[in-house]
This record gives C-alpha cells, sequence and structure tokens, in this order.
C-alpha cells in the first residue's frame, strides 16, 4: 500500500514542492531496510525515509532533524552540501529521483523483495548503493487504453475478478481492486468468467477509480486493519478512517503505524509461542497425572494382601501365587502372586512396603498435582493478559508484572543464542562446538547468512532470512558480525574481522575436529566485538 503507483505520484507532486531547493545535510541508516536523508530549506529540516524491506516498501518524511548518536551508518556522502534540483516518480514505474548539483542522483527503486537506493553519477554510473543487486531498467506500463484492450488483458485471466482486475489494471493493488467490484456491484468473491456487458462496466468504473486516482482531493487512513488510500473505500465503509489533506501527512502516519506494528509484532509473537508452548507442556502433564488410578484403592489391595498372608497358617514355600480365603469379603478365596524367593514373612512385609510407597507416592502426586494446576491457571491468566496488550508500551508494562518470557521454552524449540536483529531477520548463535556444527549443518538454510570469526576460535553464527529473496542491509550484516565476533577469542580485541558468506559456501571436511569447516568463498567484516 505504502508503495503503490498512485500513491508515489502523488508523493512526488508534493515533494518537488517542498524539497526543491533544498540542501541535503546527511544521510544514514540506523535501522535494517531503512535508509534516511536529511535535508534542510530556509532553515526547515526534514527526514525523508526509504524502507526497501518487505513487508513495508516505500517513502515517507519525518519532520525535524534528529540523527541518532549510535548504530548510525553513514551513507551517500557525497550528497552532503548539494541542493536538490528536482523530485519525481517516473512515469509508468515505481522509481523515485532526487536530482541534486553535482551531476549526482539519488534512485530509489520502490518494489519487490529488491526494493533499493541507488546514488547515480552524471552519467548514471552507481557511486553507492544502499542494498546489494543490479541497478534495474525502468518499465513504463500503462492501463488499458480503451475497453478493447482491457477485453484483451482480462480474456487471458482466470480465478477470481479481484484478482483479474489487480492484472489488468496494471498499478491496482488489492483493496482497489476490491473497491472497483463494490462500485460495479460485484461480490468481492465475484468470478473473473463475466459478459460482455458486465465485463464494459467494470472496465468503466476502473477508469473512472483511475481518473480519481491520478488527481486525489484528499488521503485517507484506515485502521483495523491498516490502510491508505487516495480515494474513499467503499468497500471498507465500516471501518475506522481519518481523512487528511495533504498525501505526505497520510502516508508519515500510515508508514509509522505500519513500521510500529510490525515491532509490536515482532515482540509480542515471540512471547505468546512461549506462553502457547509452555500452557500446552503443563497441560498435558495435568491429563497423564489425572489418568492414573486411584492409588488409594491399590494401596488398600497391597495391605489386605499382607495381612491375608499373615494370617495363612502356611504358605508353599516356593509358590509363584497362593489361593486364601478372603477375611474381608465372606471368606471367598482370592488369587494372591507370590514372590518364589521369599518367605511367607518375606512376602507379607513385600506387601506392606508397596502399600506404604503407594501411599506416599499418592500424597506426592496429590501435591504435584495442585502445583501443575496452580502454574497452569497462572500460565491461562498470562495469556489472557498477553491478547489483550495492543502496543508496545502495553507490552512493556506487562513484562514488568508478569515477568520476561517462561524459562526454558525457546531453548527447548532450539539449543542456540538467539537475537532478533529486525522483523523477520533473527541471528542464532552456537553455544560450543558441538551446537555450532549442529546450528550449521542441520539447522541453517543454503540461503541463510554465516558468520565467524576470521583466524581465531569461536562460535558459529547464523543469521536467518525471512526469505530466499531477502537481503539484509550492511548495517544489519555489521550488528550480526559484532556479535559473532563477541563468541570468540577476538572478543578482547578493539577490531575484529569476521567472515560472512551464505551457508552454501560452508561444508564439513571428512574427518575433520567437531566444529571446524572450511568456507569456499568468503567476504570479511571489520566490526568492533559487542551485543546489541
Amino acid at each position: 500500500m505504502l508503495n503503490n503507483y498512485y500513491v508515489l505520484q502523488a508523493l512526488g507532486r508534493e515533494w518537488r514542492a517542498y524539497l526543491v531547493g533544498a540542501v541535503m545535510e546527511d544521510a544514514w541508516s540506523h535501522a535494517p531496510g531503512e535508509l534516511t536523508v536529511a535535508v534542510s530549506k530556509k532553515g526547515q529540516f526534514c527526514m525523508p525515509t526509504f524502507v526497501t524491506h518487505v513487508p513495508v516498501v516505500g517513502a515517507f518524511r519525518k519532520p525535524g532533524f534528529a540523527r541518532p548518536r549510535r548504530n548510525a551508518m553513514p551513507m551517500f556522502t557525497p550528497l552532503r552540501g548539494q541542493m536538490l534540483t528536482d523530485v519525481r516518480v517516473a512515469e509508468g514505474d515505481r522509481m523515485f529521483t532526487f536530482e541534486a548539483t553535482g551531476g549526482l542522483r539519488v534512485l530509489a527503486t520502490l518494489f519487490g523483495a529488491r526494493a533499493n537506493v541507488f546514488l547515480l553519477g552524471r552519467g548514471g554510473e552507481v557511486i553507492e548503493q544502499f542494498r546489494k543487486g543490479a541497478l534495474p531498467e525502468q518499465c513504463r506500463a500503462h492501463v488499458p487504453q480503451d475497453f478493447a484492450e482491457f477485453n484483451a488483458r482480462w480474456l487471458a485471466n482466470f480465478g477470481p475478478a479481484a484478482k483479474a482486475i489487480a492484472s489488468v489494471m496494471i498499478f491496482f493493488d488489492h483493496d482497489l481492486a476490491q473497491e472497483t467490484l463494490a462500485r460495479a456491484g460485484l461480490a468481492p468473491d465475484a468470478p473473473a468468467s463475466l459478459n460482455n456487458r458486465r465485463l464494459e462496466q467494470l472496465y468503466n468504473v476502473a477508469m473512472e477509480i483511475h481518473n480519481e486516482l491520478l488527481r486525489p482531493a484528499e488521503a485517507h487512513v484506515y485502521s483495523e486493519p491498516d490502510a491508505l488510500s487516495l480515494i474513499p473505500l467503499q468497500a471498507r465503509a465500516s471501518q475506522p478512517v481519518k481523512s487528511y489533506s495533504s498525501v505526505d501527512e497520510a502516508v508519515r502516519i500510515y508508514a509509522q503505524r505500519r513500521l510500529a506494528r510490525l515491532a509490536f509484532e515482532a515482540a509480542w509473537t515471540p512471547r505468546n509461542k512461549a506462553l502457547v508452548q509452555a500452557l500446552g507442556r503443563v497441560s498435558r502433564s495435568l491429563r497423564r497425572m489425572r489418568g492414573v488410578s486411584p492409588a488409594t484403592e491399590r494401596a488398600d489391595a497391597y495391605e489386605r494382601f499382607g495381612h491375608l498372608i499373615m494370617a495363612a497358617q502356611e504358605v508353599p514355600p516356593g509358590a509363584d501365587r497362593v489361593q486364601l480365603p478372603d477375611l474381608y469379603s465372606g471368606g471367598n478365596l482370592i488369587d494372591i502372586p507370590l514372590d518364589p524367593a521369599l518367605n511367607r514373612i518375606q512376602n507379607a512385609e513385600r506387601y506392606y512396603k508397596k502399600a506404604r510407597k503407594t501411599r506416599e507416592a499418592h500424597r506426592h502426586r496429590a501435591a504435584l498435582l495442585a502445583r501443575e494446576e496452580a502454574k497452569a491457571a497462572k500460565l491461562a491468566g498470562q495469556l489472557e493478559a498477553l491478547r489483550k496488550v495492543k502496543t508496545l508500551g502495553e507490552l512493556k508494562s506487562f513484562e514488568k508484572v508478569h515477568g520476561q518470557p517462561v524459562k526454558g521454552t525457546q531453548a527447548a524449540s532450539t539449543p542456540f543464542r538467539r537475537y532478533q536483529l529486525a522483523p523477520g531477520y533473527e541471528l542464532w548463535v552456537g553455544r560450543n562446538a558441538k551446537e555450532s556444527e549442529t546450528l550449521t549443518l542441520r539447522y541453517a538454510r543454503p540461503f541463510d547468512v554465516w558468520l565467524h570469526a576470521r583466524g581465531v576460535r569461536g562460535a558459529h553464527a547464523v543469521l536467518r532470512l525471512p526469505g530466499r529473496q531477502a537481503e539484509p542491509s550492511a548495517l544489519l550484516l555489521e550488528k550480526a558480525a559484532a556479535i559473532a565476533a563477541w563468541y570468540s577469542k577476538a572478543r578482547g580485541s578493539a577490531l575484529a574481522p569476521v567472515i560472512v558468506t551464505p551457508r552454501k559456501f560452508v561444508r564439513k571436511a571428512k574427518g575433520a575436529p567437531l566444529g571446524e569447516v572450511i568456507v569456499s568463498r568468503e567476504d570479511v567484516l571489520i566490526v568492533e566485538p559487542g551485543l546489541p
């Protein structure tokens, strides 16, 4: 939604008025996937920010100037002191361009899993880039020029009509496709097989929406769930919405809300998972304990066997069982198992001992059952309270009341140290040679990033990526490398070299010692060892 073509076009028009003539003061990356450029104009500062990591891709502008004092990686230093001469979004593509003096140009390609920001020179050469990747070519897509073209594109689509609309109207996202169906009087799950009259009606509605989006009167931010739209949406008429006369302001509010929501989910989800797992274990334990037959009945039976054996005149030596009159139930014969190696007195004592042990076990199990029931009630209460938490502030308050996640739940699921460096990016670190080898050879996927302090003994570390196409930022890799260096013999060094390579280039040599591997291709980062 943030990188919708129409939103970027409207944002580009507003930013042109704000930013042309402004001076580039600084550029940095403080959070994974975020590049911020600080500019000033007539004493006023603002910070255009590009977000390049899925699921949030796009651009928004923060007011003021606030460069973080720590963990801010400088970027695009040739821009400092240069003046912006133009701001525009490419026609038919989601490419944001800042033209600056000195022949410099910032190009943000805000689409797909490989969204990126490039600093280009006078001849279009890449001077610097935010993330690894090739500079894509511009694609001039366009909406259908008439009904004949709309119909030709439509016939190539199958399945739901909403999916067909998003394919035919190349700049429409899911919400705009649903809005087209709603205005045309079609159900949200309508099929793509429509008659010619319905299809022409759908074309007219789609083009009407397209024209509205090209020159929006205002922008709308919906909640529950969050959404950004340049037009009021009939399909979301029942949902809370706030309208803004400035697209720039609406985009900023939506982007900050969306990023805050992702940060909250990254913190809330592991806690919820830990509580669910702990409650499941306690519940299974309770079911097993409650399924045991009553111990008091078995203890009484053992004691009765002992009394009957003691009351018997004689018991055949070496017998493995005996039938004796049951003095407690009218004298009927009862079959009692015996230990052939014991005499009559010893067999009786054996049953008395079993009775005592069974009663002791029953008392112990009753106390244990009470403790497990109390633990289950506590965990259920915590889980219910956690489900009501909606913000990071509320989550911090929850942690103060209920403490940290249940001890051992994360360690039970993965036996490694774990560091959540960004939404979707988690670093796993082995705690010894065996764990390190297991982490590298069994848990790491070929596209995950493998890290190890170079030239010294240390733990294997693996940066788990959210997907095969994901590309961690330079700042994120430096954070991961600093942790890998910390868990090595280079911990006391001011700076340490760390190997960084995809896991697929790491292998185990036959007969090599535990934890020792061979790296066939590597990059090296020089970092200061430390924990986040």
